[in-house]
């Protein structure tokens, strides 16, 4: 050992640098105590009522649990406390530490040295406590970075193995070993004496220690910032000695504090809102919303509302997220929506339903370049840089998709952030019918969670069958630690229903309504036709209903099937439909796609200005979110509520006037006939069993009532089993493989999804909660995900890109923001179906080799090599782009084996390819 012996026992340890150079150790303890304080602040200013009585409730008390979190704050980094760590950096090592030969032990994949370091060190310190008790705050301790190292309780109950692992062996052990563990030993015991917190032997459950890391690692954040310990730094004496811990730590939580309230985090008090406030000036509230306006409200439960398509339900959410927030004092909520562009087509509508001086945050992969293209503003100029990524799911208001929040139910790095951050607001899920079983498993496990945690959940949907508002409602009930006495009764239609904790579901909170909309009969009509002859007839079909006058939507099951309907209509249109006739589908650039759909918006819109004549043809993308308003539908075969869906887009609107040939709403649903005559009820996007249960309950409704039959047709079809005995057995076998995949799917989710709120928090379950990994192996969603295909143009060895505007530039290396929104908008999203299984639907029936083209294609970090590293192309939008050279303006060429793809881009077409 070299040097003298520590001289100052708090401060000879540093925990944080500060200053240029890193060369001004910031005290291990200093930060030990920011950290505690900053808990503290967030467990008073953020955690809603209900949410500290449930904490309690599961805690053994509220206060307990603060306590026991506040701790763990304190002591997260007690393995800095040794050799390695102190060694890291050269200008801050304390002289008798310098020469030393630091041991270390590797730690787990994912978890940072000093992390695990924390985890053995405080097993051995609380000795003293229940097992329970040690491996919670062990695990929690050294899982701050948000991966909770695994407990292997061989190797921790073994004599002295915790603190030889951080030292080194027991035998070769010098002064400075046990030097390290009587700061170590001092430092704890001064973090206990200043808080004034005692640990309490407590059992508790994943929820809560689910949410005291998460607390934790805020924390952590909160005062690692250096505003932060500049602030702090400054009020330390020169010299170190005589420093008042106490008074430090009172000032940290002044600080921290007031951090909380200039980044936006702390709660909001409630602010209730009108229905009147929420419309437009003039407009009265729909019966949906009127009645939910009226309702009493409790401080938490679950809300389901059940309406047609433009019924108000999002006023009606929000209406019903200001009666649950005033019931429960603090305001706030989380718009969950299925997709990138519907959380986007929301965020300036709800931005003007947020409290004066609130920031409604964006919560999505895009969301930079989205609020960046808005122009907000934040109420402090440090919270918007700090406030990005997975931390603006914190902020009290905010719109994204549901798949941040399903993220919360997944076992990955920082989930359980996620989780705390809707936990503290109502969370509204719109679309809900759109899930797939995959999804469904997560969100039922994430409204099991918010439902042990009191935080309240809307949910809103036009086709949700009533098994699965059932069984979101049951999940929820669940996480609140009860069960109902037999089934639920359905939820009405339209209208709404909600379970409390102070009342029965049976006896409490269901409002049958009038509609807000005239109900009328949506006349369903099967056109069959030979297959040979489908597309074209089906072009003939368009162009006849848009005459004299007439707006036509046409929905394809497919981009391949739509693209040559476009073509085929244009070959048969007349003068009267010049520039009036759009293609609308995923395949297109995003700044055209963007562009059509405002004009949709300002065309068929509420207040449109709608040409006389119109064809529309689309994919399935218009099913969500899209507000517009057609005369007739015509639509490939498809599941009952897609079909339904997509008759919301036709006489959506009240107008003063229809052409005369579309007075009444029609749907031609037109069925493909095989050479033998049989209707061919294959789909390249849906499960069989789907189309033929759509066939054969829409058969035997000619005319469907909207909304009185919608229930009926949706449980119908969803109900097979009911009538299995009497099905063919064609239909039992499309029965039997839908069930098969949807048991595959819900496995799958089975194996990435966070243990259940309410099981003992004991450590070998509590590493579960995450992983090393940033997102789960399948992600928030099965399937396969889109590619950005950015158009380049060769220029000798390199690229040119063609902006918007005009200009050719060489493909910058380190594009700064307003370069990767624009180069983000130049590109194609393509699903790479090059590793498709056999049994998996494929969107455009490809085989495996058709989208090969793709992995031919240069990625920027091969083009540019190291230069891209830790640039825009590495990160967020960019991340998953290739590099498609063009032969010319529109057309690219790829070399595939023996063969060529040819790839077409245009405007009015997207993205074509073919082999040739």
């Amino acid at each position: 050992m070299s040097g003298t012996r520590p001289a100052h026992l708090h401060t000879d340890l540093w925990g944080k640098t500060c200053g240029d150079g890193r060369d001004k150790p910031y005290p291990l303890l200093g930060h030990l105590l920011d950290t505690a304080a900053a808990a503290r602040a967030v467990c008073e200013l953020m955690i809603p009522g209900p949410m500290k009585d449930a904490l309690g409730e599961m805690a053994g008390s509220f206060d307990g649990w603060q306590a026991e979190t506040e701790l763990i704050a304190g002591w997260h980094d007690l393995g800095k406390a040794s050799c390695a760590f102190q060694q890291k950096v050269d200008a801050v090592c304390p002289p008798w530490l310098a020469d030393v030969e630091a041991p270390g032990l590797d730690p787990p994949e994912g978890v940072k040295d000093h992390a695990w370091w924390s985890d053995l060190l405080l097993w051995e310190y609380l000795s003293d406590h229940s097992r329970a008790t040690r491996g919670r705050i062990a695990a929690l301790a050294g899982g701050h970075h948000g991966v909770i190292p695994p407990h292997d309780r061989h190797l921790f109950d073994r004599p002295g193995w915790c603190r030889s692992s951080v030292d080194g062996p027991t035998g070769r052990r010098v002064d400075w070993g046990d030097d390290l563990s009587r700061l170590r030993g001092e430092i704890t015991a001064v973090v206990v004496e200043v808080t004034g917190r005692r640990l309490v032997d407590e059992d508790g459950t994943v929820a809560t220690a689910a949410m005291s890391l998460a607390v934790v690692v805020l924390s952590d954040w909160l005062v690692s910032r250096s505003p932060f310990i500049a602030s702090q730094a400054e009020s330390l004496p020169p010299d170190g000695c005589d420093i008042d811990w106490a008074a430090h730590h009172k000032r940290a939580l002044q600080i921290a504090s007031n951090d909380l309230r200039s980044i936006g985090l702390v709660r909001p008090k409630p602010r209730p809102i009108t229905a009147e406030s929420l419309l437009p000036a003039g407009a009265k509230p729909s019966n949906l919303q009127a009645s939910i306006a009226a309702a009493d409200w409790e401080s938490y439960g679950i809300t389901v509302i059940a309406a047609p398509t433009g019924d108000g339900k999002t006023e009606a959410s929000l209406l019903a997220a200001s009666g649950y927030n005033e019931a429960r004092g603090s305001d706030g909520w989380y718009f969950a929506m299925p997709t990138t562009g519907t959380a986007d087509g929301l965020l300036d509508r709800l931005n003007d339903a947020i409290p004066p001086g609130h920031k409604l945050r964006l919560s999505h992969g895009l969301a930079r370049l989205s609020e960046h293209v808005r122009h907000y503003q934040d109420i402090d100029p440090d919270a918007r840089e700090w406030m990005t990524g997975k931390k603006a799911m914190l902020a009290p208001f905010g719109v994204g998709t549901v798949d941040q929040m399903l993220m919360g139910a997944l076992g990955v790095k920082h989930s359980l952030l996620r989780m705390f951050g809707v936990a503290t607001r109502t969370v509204i899920i719109d679309e809900a019918h759109c899930f797939d079983p995959y999804m469904r498993r997560l969100l039922r496990q994430a409204v099991e969670w918010l439902g042990a945690l009191r935080a309240p959940v809307v949910v809103m949907s036009a086709t949700l069958p009533a098994e699965r508002s059932a069984e979101l409602i049951l999940a929820y009930m669940r996480g609140c630690g009860t069960e109902p006495d037999g089934d639920l009764p359905p939820v009405p239609y339209p209208g709404w229903a909600r379970w409390g904790p102070q009342a029965e579901f049976s006896t409490s909170g269901v409002r049958p309504l009038a509609p807000y909309l005239p109900s009328r009969s949506l006349a369903i009509i099967h056109r069959e036709v030979p297959d040979a002859a489908f597309d074209a007839a089906m072009a003939a079909a368009a162009v006849a209903a848009s005459k004299p006058d007439g707006c036509v939507l046409v929905v394809r099951e497919s981009i391949s099937r739509a693209q040559a309907t476009y073509e085929a209509i244009l070959e048969q249109t007349d003068s009267g439909l010049d520039g009036h006739v759009v293609l609308l589908h995923s395949r297109f650039r995003h700044r055209d796609r963007e562009r059509m759909a405002k004009d949709l918006a300002e065309k068929f819109g509420p207040k449109g200005n709608r040409p006389k004549r119109m064809i529309l043809i689309a994919t399935q993308i218009v099913e969500m979110s899209l507000d517009v308003d057609f005369d007739v539908l015509i639509t490939d075969p498809a599941p009952v509520g897609a079909i339904l869906q997509r008759a919301g887009r036709i006489h959506r609107h009240v107008r003063s006037y229809r052409p005369p040939a579309h007075r009444a709403p029609k749907a031609q649903v037109w069925w493909r006939r095989g050479a033998g005559g049989g209707v061919l009820d294959g789909s390249r996007v849906y499960q069989r069993h789907d189309i033929k249960q759509a066939r054969k309950v829409l058969a035997a409704r000619p005319n469907v009532n909207v909304p009185g039959d919608v229930p009926a047709v949706v449980g119908e079809a969803e109900d097979f089993a009911s009538d299995a005995g009497s099905a063919s057995s064609g239909e039992r076998a499309a029965y039997e493989r839908k069930q098969k995949r949807a048991n595959l799917y819900d496995y799958k989710a089975r194996q990435g999804i966070i243990p259940k709120p309410l099981k003992q928090a004991a450590a070998s379950t509590l590493v579960l909660l995450t992983s090393a990994s940033e997102s789960a192996p399948t992600g928030t969603r099965l399937g396969h995900p889109a590619v950005q295909v950015l158009p380049v143009h060769r220029n000798g060895d390199g690229y040119d890109i063609h902006w918007h505007d005009g200009r050719i530039e060489p493909l910058p290396e380190r594009p700064d923001l307003c370069e990767e929104l624009e180069l983000f908008k130049a590109c194609v999203p393509v699903v790479d179906w090059s590793h498709s299984d056999d049994d998996d639907e494929n969107e455009d029936g490809e085989s495996r080799g058709q989208t090969a083209w793709l992995g031919k294609l240069d990625t920027p970090d091969q083009y540019f090599g190291e230069t891209a590293q830790r640039s825009a192309w590495q990160t967020g939008a960019l991340s998953r782009v290739k590099l498609l050279p063009m032969d010319a303006p529109t057309t690219a060429h790829i070399a595939v084996g023996d063969a060529t793809t040819a790839v077409e881009i245009t405007e009015t077409l997207g993205l074509i390819y073919r082999k040739v």
